[in-house]
C-alpha cells in the first residue's frame, strides 16, 4: 500500500519531468503516472520515450532515457 512518503517522492520526481513537459508530449498525467514522450517519431513509427515517473504497491520508479 502506498504511503505518504510515496506521494512525497512521487510529486519530487514529477517535478524534475514538468519542467521539461513544454518542449515534449505528456502520455500521460495521473496521480501515480507521469509519462513524456519527445516529438520524435522513430524507425518503428512510434515517438521516443524521454521519461516516467510510476507509483507501485511498494515503490516510486523514475525512468529517464539515456543519452
Amino acid at each position: 500500500m502506498p504511503t505518504d512518503d510515496f506521494q512525497i517522492t512521487f510529486q519530487a520526481l514529477k517535478s524534475i519531468l514538468e519542467r521539461y513537459a513544454p518542449q515534449l508530449k505528456v502520455v500521460s498525467d495521473k496521480p501515480a503516472n507521469y509519462y513524456l514522450d519527445t516529438h520524435r517519431i522513430m524507425k518503428n513509427e512510434k515517438p521516443m520515450f524521454f521519461g516516467a515517473v510510476h507509483t507501485g504497491k511498494a515503490y516510486v520508479s523514475f525512468h529517464l532515457m539515456p543519452v
